[in-house]
C-alpha cells in the first residue's frame, strides 16, 4: 500500500556539520519516522520550506543560490531515516546560516496494517462474510473474517477506518454512532470514521499503540463501539468501560497466504 506522511522539519543549527567552501547545514544524526508495518522504498520531497540566513550587504550577490536537499539514507523495516540539508552554494565567502524549516512529504510503499481487535466476551470481532453484512464478536478464533487493514496511524485519538477481510466495505457506525454497527459502506467516509482511545479515557496525546494494547473505537459523534455478552455489537455506548474495551492484534506479516485479503487488488 502506499502511505503519505507530511512531517514538519526545522534545523536549527543542532548536530550540524559545516562544509566551509559551499556553507551547508549537514545533520550528523539522521532523522527518522516510524511506520506501523514492514516498509518496502521510499521517496521523499520538500514543500513550503523557508531560509533563514544573515546576509551583510556584500554578500547578497546573485552567484549566491540556497541550497536545500531531502535524501532517503535507508529503510530498516518499519523506519524510514533521512536528511535534510540546507545552505548556499556558488560563492567563494560563506555566512552562517540559521538554517531552515517547512514540510518533509514522505511517500512509502509499505505492508498493510492488519489488525484483529478481541472483545471482553474474550472472542474476535468478525465482519460476517468477509464484509458487506452484520459484524459480531463471537468467534474463539481468528481467522479472514476477523483480520481488518487498519487505515491510520497507530495512535491515541488517531482517526482510522477498519476496512473488512473483501477489499471493499469498511466498518460503519450508524448514524455516525448511536445506532448499530455493520461492514455494508463501500467507502470511507464520516460514519465509518473511529478514534483510537484509551479505555477510562486515559489522556496521553501521541502514545502509539502497541499489540496487545487496549482500545476504544470512538463514533464520529461520539458514541463508542460496545459488546454484549451474547457477542452482539452496537455503537450506542456513552462511554468507555469493558465492554466497549478490545485487546488489539497485529498480524505480523500480511504475506502469509492464509491471512492475505485482497486490499491491493488494483495494483
Amino acid at each position: 500500500m502506499i502511505d503519505f506522511q507530511l512531517i514538519p522539519f526545522e534545523n536549527l543549527n543542532e548536530n550540524v556539520e559545516p562544509d566551509n567552501e559551499n556553507y551547508i547545514q549537514r545533520p550528523t544524526v539522521p532523522e527518522t519516522y516510524l511506520f506501523d508495518t514492514k516498509v518496502h522504498r521510499a521517496e521523499i520531497a520538500l514543500q513550503s520550506v523557508t531560509m533563514q540566513y544573515n546576509f551583510p550587504p556584500a554578500l547578497t550577490y546573485p552567484h549566491w543560490h540556497q541550497f536545500v536537499e531531502a535524501i532517503v539514507c535507508g529503510i530498516q523495516d518499519e523506519t524510514v531515516s533521512f536528511t535534510v540539508t540546507c545552505g548556499m552554494r556558488g560563492s567563494e565567502d560563506t555566512w552562517p546560516s540559521q538554517g531552515c524549516q517547512g514540510n518533509i512529504l514522505l511517500i512509502v510503499d509499505r505492508d498493510p496494517t492488519l489488525v484483529r481487535l478481541k472483545a471482553c466476551n474474550g472472542k474476535f470481532l468478525s465482519a460476517v462474510g468477509g464484509g458487506g453484512g452484520t459484524v459480531v464478536a463471537d468467534k474463539q478464533f481468528a481467522h479472514k473474517w476477523e483480520t481488518f487493514e487498519l487505515q491510520g496511524r497507530l495512535e491515541y485519538m488517531a482517526d482510522i477506518k477498519l476496512k473488512a477481510f473483501d477489499g471493499v466495505h469498511f466498518l460503519q457506525a450508524e448514524d455516525g454512532g448511536g445506532a448499530g454497527l455493520n461492514a455494508n459502506a463501500g467507502w470511507a467516509k464520516e460514519w465509518e470514521t473511529f478514534k483510537l482511545v484509551f479505555p477510562q479515557d486515559i489522556r496521553i496525546g501521541g502514545k502509539r499503540f502497541q499489540s496487545g494494547a487496549q482500545i476504544g473505537l470512538q463514533c464520529s459523534n461520539g458514541h463508542y463501539v460496545s459488546v454484549a455478552d451474547d457477542g452482539s455489537i452496537s455503537a450506542k455506548a456513552s462511554s468507555v468501560g469493558p465492554r466497549e474495551t478490545f485487546i488489539l492484534n497485529m498480524v505480523n506479516s500480511s504475506r502469509d497466504i492464509n491471512l492475505l485479503p485482497p486490499f491491493n487488488k488494483q495494483e
